[in-house]
Protein backbone atom coordinates (compact mmCIF):
# COMPACT_ATOMS: atom_id res chain seq x y z
CA UNK A 1 0.00 0.00 0.00
CA UNK A 2 1.58 3.43 -0.54
CA UNK A 3 1.96 5.84 1.96
CA UNK A 4 0.19 9.17 1.82
CA UNK A 5 2.46 11.80 1.03
CA UNK A 6 1.14 15.01 3.25
CA UNK A 7 1.14 18.10 0.69
CA UNK A 8 2.69 20.94 2.75
CA UNK A 9 1.20 24.44 1.45
CA UNK A 10 3.92 27.11 0.04
CA UNK A 11 1.09 28.79 -1.75
CA UNK A 12 -0.46 32.38 -1.13
CA UNK A 13 -2.99 30.78 0.77
CA UNK A 14 -4.45 28.77 1.74
CA UNK A 15 -1.46 27.76 3.55
CA UNK A 16 -0.41 26.15 6.65
CA UNK A 17 -2.13 26.97 9.76
CA UNK A 18 0.13 27.85 12.95
CA UNK A 19 -0.23 25.34 15.65
CA UNK A 20 -2.09 28.16 18.13
CA UNK A 21 -4.52 28.50 14.94
CA UNK A 22 -5.20 24.86 14.88
CA UNK A 23 -6.08 23.79 18.28
CA UNK A 24 -8.57 27.35 18.64
CA UNK A 25 -10.64 25.92 15.95
CA UNK A 26 -10.93 22.94 17.82
CA UNK A 27 -13.76 25.03 20.19
CA UNK A 28 -17.13 25.46 18.22
CA UNK A 29 -18.88 28.60 19.86
CA UNK A 30 -22.46 29.36 19.07
CA UNK A 31 -22.56 32.84 17.29
CA UNK A 32 -25.17 34.38 19.57
CA UNK A 33 -23.55 33.08 22.65
CA UNK A 34 -21.66 35.65 25.12
CA UNK A 35 -18.55 33.48 24.47
CA UNK A 36 -18.56 34.35 21.41
CA UNK A 37 -19.35 38.28 21.78
CA UNK A 38 -15.86 37.69 24.75
CA UNK A 39 -14.22 36.66 21.79
CA UNK A 40 -15.22 39.35 19.61
CA UNK A 41 -14.47 41.79 22.31
CA UNK A 42 -10.71 40.20 22.09
CA UNK A 43 -10.73 40.46 18.12
CA UNK A 44 -11.29 43.91 18.05
CA UNK A 45 -9.47 44.93 20.79
CA UNK A 46 -6.01 43.38 18.81
CA UNK A 47 -7.19 44.63 15.32
CA UNK A 48 -6.96 47.97 16.96
CA UNK A 49 -3.88 47.52 18.52
CA UNK A 50 -2.21 46.28 15.46
CA UNK A 51 -3.44 49.24 13.04
CA UNK A 52 -3.33 51.95 16.24
CA UNK A 53 -7.17 53.04 15.23
CA UNK A 54 -10.28 51.78 15.26
CA UNK A 55 -11.07 48.31 14.79
CA UNK A 56 -12.42 47.34 11.22
CA UNK A 57 -16.04 45.81 10.34
CA UNK A 58 -15.36 41.96 9.83
CA UNK A 59 -17.51 40.37 6.84
CA UNK A 60 -18.07 36.30 6.15
CA UNK A 61 -16.36 36.71 2.82
CA UNK A 62 -13.30 36.36 0.78
CA UNK A 63 -10.86 39.17 0.23
CA UNK A 64 -12.74 39.90 -2.88
CA UNK A 65 -16.37 40.18 -1.35
CA UNK A 66 -15.04 42.97 0.92
CA UNK A 67 -13.56 45.26 -1.88
CA UNK A 68 -16.54 44.62 -3.86
CA UNK A 69 -18.83 45.80 -0.82
CA UNK A 70 -16.34 48.86 -0.44
CA UNK A 71 -18.31 49.66 -3.65
CA UNK A 72 -21.49 48.48 -2.52
CA UNK A 73 -21.32 50.97 0.70
CA UNK A 74 -18.80 53.87 0.25
CA UNK A 75 -17.90 54.56 -3.70
CA UNK A 76 -19.68 57.19 -5.54
CA UNK A 77 -19.88 55.92 -9.10
CA UNK A 78 -20.27 59.12 -10.47
CA UNK A 79 -16.72 60.64 -9.06
CA UNK A 80 -13.67 60.23 -10.20
CA UNK A 81 -11.55 57.16 -9.74
CA UNK A 82 -8.04 56.04 -10.42
CA UNK A 83 -7.03 52.81 -10.64
CA UNK A 84 -3.30 51.73 -10.27
CA UNK A 85 -2.64 48.28 -12.05
CA UNK A 86 0.19 45.99 -11.94
CA UNK A 87 -1.30 42.57 -12.09
CA UNK A 88 -4.40 40.66 -11.78
CA UNK A 89 -5.85 41.15 -8.44
CA UNK A 90 -5.78 44.81 -9.26
CA UNK A 91 -7.00 43.84 -12.66
CA UNK A 92 -10.10 41.94 -10.52
CA UNK A 93 -10.96 45.24 -8.88
CA UNK A 94 -11.16 46.84 -12.89
CA UNK A 95 -13.75 44.27 -13.15
CA UNK A 96 -15.69 45.44 -10.26
CA UNK A 97 -15.71 48.56 -11.32
CA UNK A 98 -17.07 47.62 -14.82
CA UNK A 99 -19.84 45.62 -13.22
CA UNK A 100 -20.90 48.60 -11.45
CA UNK A 101 -20.51 50.95 -14.47
CA UNK A 102 -17.75 53.09 -13.21
CA UNK A 103 -14.87 54.46 -16.25
CA UNK A 104 -11.15 55.21 -14.04
CA UNK A 105 -8.52 56.12 -15.06
CA UNK A 106 -6.05 54.12 -15.21
CA UNK A 107 -1.74 54.01 -14.45
CA UNK A 108 -0.33 50.62 -15.56
CA UNK A 109 2.85 49.42 -14.44
CA UNK A 110 5.14 46.77 -15.46
CA UNK A 111 4.47 43.48 -13.67
CA UNK A 112 6.96 43.43 -11.08
CA UNK A 113 7.44 47.02 -11.67
CA UNK A 114 6.57 49.94 -8.77
CA UNK A 115 4.86 52.40 -9.58
CA UNK A 116 6.38 56.07 -10.79
CA UNK A 117 3.84 59.29 -9.38
CA UNK A 118 5.77 60.67 -12.44
CA UNK A 119 3.19 58.69 -14.54
CA UNK A 120 -0.12 59.82 -12.64
CA UNK A 121 -1.94 62.41 -14.31
CA UNK A 122 -1.76 65.64 -12.66
CA UNK A 123 -5.51 65.85 -12.35
CA UNK A 124 -8.42 65.76 -9.17
CA UNK A 125 -9.34 62.49 -8.35
CA UNK A 126 -12.24 61.54 -5.60
CA UNK A 127 -10.96 57.96 -4.92
CA UNK A 128 -7.72 56.07 -5.93
CA UNK A 129 -7.56 52.06 -5.65
CA UNK A 130 -4.26 50.15 -5.56
CA UNK A 131 -2.88 46.96 -4.07
CA UNK A 132 -0.32 46.58 -1.12
CA UNK A 133 1.25 43.59 -2.22
CA UNK A 134 0.08 42.41 -6.15
CA UNK A 135 0.16 38.86 -4.93
CA UNK A 136 0.12 37.79 -8.73
CA UNK A 137 3.78 39.09 -8.99
CA UNK A 138 5.04 38.93 -5.25
CA UNK A 139 5.16 43.05 -5.61
CA UNK A 140 5.29 45.16 -3.27
CA UNK A 141 3.85 48.39 -4.06
CA UNK A 142 5.19 52.10 -2.78
CA UNK A 143 1.67 52.53 -1.10
CA UNK A 144 2.51 54.90 1.48
CA UNK A 145 4.55 57.42 -1.15
CA UNK A 146 2.05 57.19 -3.48
CA UNK A 147 -0.82 58.24 -1.26
CA UNK A 148 1.44 61.44 0.23
CA UNK A 149 2.09 62.01 -3.07
CA UNK A 150 -1.62 62.30 -3.93
CA UNK A 151 -2.50 63.86 -1.06
CA UNK A 152 -0.42 66.77 -1.31
CA UNK A 153 -2.14 67.50 -4.43
CA UNK A 154 -5.30 66.65 -3.30
CA UNK A 155 -5.98 66.02 0.65
CA UNK A 156 -9.60 65.46 0.00
CA UNK A 157 -8.96 62.23 -2.34
CA UNK A 158 -9.94 58.54 -0.88
CA UNK A 159 -7.04 56.65 -0.79
CA UNK A 160 -8.30 52.62 -0.83
CA UNK A 161 -5.88 49.98 -0.85
CA UNK A 162 -6.15 46.19 -0.82
CA UNK A 163 -4.16 44.63 1.72
CA UNK A 164 -5.32 41.40 1.72
CA UNK A 165 -1.48 39.84 0.82
CA UNK A 166 0.18 41.93 3.31
CA UNK A 167 -2.06 43.07 6.33
CA UNK A 168 -0.13 41.20 9.21
CA UNK A 169 3.53 40.95 7.78
CA UNK A 170 3.81 44.56 7.58
CA UNK A 171 3.43 47.73 9.62
CA UNK A 172 0.24 49.43 8.43
CA UNK A 173 -1.02 52.08 9.99
CA UNK A 174 -3.67 53.74 7.96
CA UNK A 175 -4.41 56.98 9.68
CA UNK A 176 -0.84 58.13 10.11
CA UNK A 177 -0.20 56.92 6.49
CA UNK A 178 -3.27 58.57 5.08
CA UNK A 179 -4.87 55.23 4.02
CA UNK A 180 -8.50 55.84 4.27
CA UNK A 181 -9.99 51.89 3.21
CA UNK A 182 -7.91 48.86 3.94
CA UNK A 183 -9.38 45.40 2.99
CA UNK A 184 -7.64 42.73 4.58
CA UNK A 185 -8.55 39.21 4.92
CA UNK A 186 -7.08 36.61 7.71
CA UNK A 187 -6.00 33.75 5.48
CA UNK A 188 -2.76 35.18 4.12
CA UNK A 189 -0.18 36.43 6.71
CA UNK A 190 -2.44 35.91 9.54
CA UNK A 191 -2.28 32.87 8.97
CA UNK A 192 -5.91 31.30 9.33
CA UNK A 193 -8.82 29.94 6.81
CA UNK A 194 -10.47 31.53 4.25
CA UNK A 195 -13.58 32.56 4.98
CA UNK A 196 -13.81 36.10 6.84
CA UNK A 197 -12.60 38.93 5.41
CA UNK A 198 -12.39 43.10 7.10
CA UNK A 199 -12.66 46.60 6.43
CA UNK A 200 -11.35 49.38 8.32
CA UNK A 201 -12.36 52.81 7.27
CA UNK A 202 -11.25 56.25 8.27
CA UNK A 203 -13.96 58.87 9.40
CA UNK A 204 -13.86 61.04 5.67
CA UNK A 205 -15.69 58.13 4.60
CA UNK A 206 -19.44 58.45 4.54
CA UNK A 207 -21.82 55.68 3.92
CA UNK A 208 -24.19 55.75 0.75
CA UNK A 209 -27.44 54.40 0.60
CA UNK A 210 -26.84 50.79 0.61
CA UNK A 211 -27.23 48.76 -2.62
CA UNK A 212 -27.31 45.30 -1.51
CA UNK A 213 -28.79 43.43 2.36
CA UNK A 214 -26.55 41.00 3.05
CA UNK A 215 -22.93 43.48 2.34
CA UNK A 216 -24.75 46.28 4.47
CA UNK A 217 -21.50 48.01 5.74
CA UNK A 218 -23.56 50.40 8.11
CA UNK A 219 -25.87 47.86 9.80
CA UNK A 220 -22.62 45.06 10.12
CA UNK A 221 -20.62 47.82 11.75
CA UNK A 222 -23.53 48.54 13.70
CA UNK A 223 -24.41 44.92 15.21
CA UNK A 224 -20.28 44.49 15.91
CA UNK A 225 -19.99 47.22 17.88
CA UNK A 226 -23.40 47.34 19.87
CA UNK A 227 -23.57 43.21 20.08
CA UNK A 228 -20.46 42.04 19.42
CA UNK A 229 -21.55 39.51 16.90
CA UNK A 230 -22.49 39.11 13.76
CA UNK A 231 -25.66 40.24 11.30
CA UNK A 232 -25.71 36.65 9.95
CA UNK A 233 -24.21 33.23 10.64
CA UNK A 234 -19.78 33.97 10.47
CA UNK A 235 -17.65 30.50 9.87
CA UNK A 236 -17.21 30.56 13.49
CA UNK A 237 -14.17 28.27 13.45
CA UNK A 238 -12.44 30.80 11.32
CA UNK A 239 -13.25 33.06 13.37
CA UNK A 240 -11.76 31.90 16.59
CA UNK A 241 -8.58 30.85 14.40
CA UNK A 242 -8.32 34.61 14.13
CA UNK A 243 -9.02 35.18 17.64
CA UNK A 244 -5.82 33.28 18.25
CA UNK A 245 -3.63 34.67 15.79
CA UNK A 246 -4.34 38.45 16.51
CA UNK A 247 -3.71 37.68 19.85
CA UNK A 248 -0.58 35.99 19.07
CA UNK A 249 0.47 39.11 16.52
CA UNK A 250 -0.66 41.64 18.93
CA UNK A 251 1.66 40.95 21.19
CA UNK A 252 4.45 39.80 19.39
CA UNK A 253 4.14 42.11 16.60
CA UNK A 254 7.44 43.76 15.77
CA UNK A 255 8.49 39.50 15.68
CA UNK A 256 5.91 38.43 13.75
CA UNK A 257 6.49 41.12 10.92
CA UNK A 258 10.53 40.66 11.21
CA UNK A 259 9.92 36.86 10.96
CA UNK A 260 8.44 37.42 7.28
CA UNK A 261 10.88 39.31 6.10
CA UNK A 262 13.83 37.44 7.48
CA UNK A 263 12.16 34.10 5.79
CA UNK A 264 11.36 36.33 2.26
CA UNK A 265 15.65 37.37 2.25
CA UNK A 266 17.11 34.20 3.36
CA UNK A 267 14.55 32.15 0.62
CA UNK A 268 15.58 35.08 -2.07
CA UNK A 269 19.31 34.88 -1.24
CA UNK A 270 19.32 30.78 -1.72
CA UNK A 271 17.27 31.54 -5.03
CA UNK A 272 20.07 33.86 -6.23
CA UNK A 273 22.82 31.49 -4.93
CA UNK A 274 21.72 28.84 -7.26
CA UNK A 275 21.59 31.65 -10.01
CA UNK A 276 17.86 31.99 -10.72
CA UNK A 277 16.25 35.32 -11.29
CA UNK A 278 13.74 37.13 -9.42
CA UNK A 279 10.45 38.06 -11.17
CA UNK A 280 9.81 41.40 -8.67
CA UNK A 281 11.96 44.29 -9.22
CA UNK A 282 10.19 45.07 -5.59
CA UNK A 283 9.78 41.65 -4.05
CA UNK A 284 7.28 41.20 -1.08
CA UNK A 285 8.03 39.89 2.38
CA UNK A 286 5.16 37.94 2.02
CA UNK A 287 6.31 35.66 -0.96
CA UNK A 288 8.37 35.36 -3.79
CA UNK A 289 7.75 35.08 -7.52
CA UNK A 290 10.44 33.10 -9.37
CA UNK A 291 11.86 32.70 -12.96
CA UNK A 292 11.61 29.18 -14.52
CA UNK A 293 10.98 27.63 -18.31
CA UNK A 294 8.71 25.25 -17.22
CA UNK A 295 6.50 26.10 -14.28
CA UNK A 296 4.12 23.24 -14.79
CA UNK A 297 6.65 20.40 -14.54
CA UNK A 298 8.49 22.20 -11.39
CA UNK A 299 5.38 22.13 -9.60
CA UNK A 300 4.69 18.45 -10.30
CA UNK A 301 7.74 17.50 -9.10
CA UNK A 302 7.89 19.71 -5.76
CA UNK A 303 4.31 18.35 -5.10
CA UNK A 304 6.08 14.75 -5.66
CA UNK A 305 8.69 15.94 -3.09
CA UNK A 306 6.13 17.21 -0.39
CA UNK A 307 5.28 20.94 -1.45
CA UNK A 308 3.09 22.55 -3.02
CA UNK A 309 3.69 25.93 -4.60
CA UNK A 310 1.57 28.33 -6.98
CA UNK A 311 2.04 28.93 -10.68
CA UNK A 312 2.34 32.84 -11.84
CA UNK A 313 -0.89 33.72 -13.77
CA UNK A 314 -1.73 35.49 -17.14
CA UNK A 315 1.23 36.58 -19.10
CA UNK A 316 3.41 35.41 -16.33
CA UNK A 317 3.28 31.74 -16.31
CA UNK A 318 6.65 30.83 -16.43
CA UNK A 319 6.90 31.83 -12.79
CA UNK A 320 6.43 29.75 -9.24
CA UNK A 321 5.01 31.85 -6.35
CA UNK A 322 6.21 30.89 -3.47
CA UNK A 323 4.63 31.77 0.30
CA UNK A 324 6.62 33.05 3.30
CA UNK A 325 3.40 33.27 5.12
CA UNK A 326 1.87 30.64 7.49
CA UNK A 327 3.44 27.97 9.60
CA UNK A 328 6.48 27.41 7.01
CA UNK A 329 10.11 26.28 8.36
CA UNK A 330 12.89 28.21 6.76
CA UNK A 331 15.10 25.30 5.86
CA UNK A 332 12.26 24.28 3.86
CA UNK A 333 12.16 27.27 2.13
CA UNK A 334 16.40 26.63 1.24
CA UNK A 335 15.18 23.20 0.44
CA UNK A 336 12.43 24.37 -1.80
CA UNK A 337 14.93 26.95 -3.84
CA UNK A 338 17.61 23.94 -4.41
CA UNK A 339 14.97 21.86 -5.76
CA UNK A 340 13.91 24.42 -8.04
CA UNK A 341 16.89 24.78 -9.43
CA UNK A 342 17.38 20.91 -9.41
CA UNK A 343 14.07 20.94 -11.71
CA UNK A 344 15.03 23.55 -13.82
CA UNK A 345 18.16 22.19 -15.28
CA UNK A 346 16.33 18.72 -15.50
CA UNK A 347 18.78 16.97 -13.13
Amino acid sequence: MKKFLKIKLYTPGPLEYYPFVKKAMKNTLHHRSKEFSRMMTRIRKNFSEILKSDPPIMLPSSGTGAINAVFQNFIDSNKKILLLSSGKFANRILKIMEFYKIEPTIVIANPGDVFNSDKIPNKKFDYIFMTYVETSTATRNNVEEIAAFLKQRNSDIKVIVDAVSAFGAYKIYPEKVGIDVLIGAPHKALGCPPGISFIWYSKKMKFLEPKDFYFNLQEEAKKQEKDLQFRFTPPVETVSALDASLDYVASNFLEFIMLHKKRAEIFRREIEKQGLELFSKSPANTLTSVKVKNADKIIERLKEEGFLVSKGSESYENTLRISHMGDVKINELKNIAKMIKKYETGK
